[in-house]
């Protein structure tokens, strides 16, 4: 039983999808976070066509989030949204702070 038909795509489709909506996520996410935008610098969205090009953007790690979240609260410059216009905030354990939107995951 699979959750939706989603699920039993051919691969290839799924990945293709995959990476259309990420390219919109990140055009969208870009303008509106700082750090993400450093992350991105250099990086042409619209080329993220292919695992190969994902590896090509340096990695973040979970102690990086902590230092940009304590320099710039509460997120860091991590999130696209204002916090007023969230949902709830979740403290992780090691004081990091995840965004919850209104939308369904």
């Amino acid at each position: 039983m699979h959750y939706d038909r989603l699920e039993t795509r051919k691969p290839a489709l799924r990945e293709a999808a995959l990476f259309r909506d990420l390219r919109s996520i990140l055009q969208g996410a870009r303008p509106r976070a700082a750090a993400l935008r450093a992350q991105l610098r250099g990086v042409r969205i619209e080329d993220l066509r292919s695992r190969e090009h994902l590896a090509a953007i340096p990695l973040m790690r979970k102690s990086d989030i902590g230092r940009l979240q304590a320099e710039d609260a509460p997120f860091g410059g991590l999130a696209a949204i204002r916090p007023a216009r969230l949902r709830r905030v979740f403290a992780s354990p090691g004081g990091i702070h995840e965004p919850e939107g209104w939308g369904q995951d």
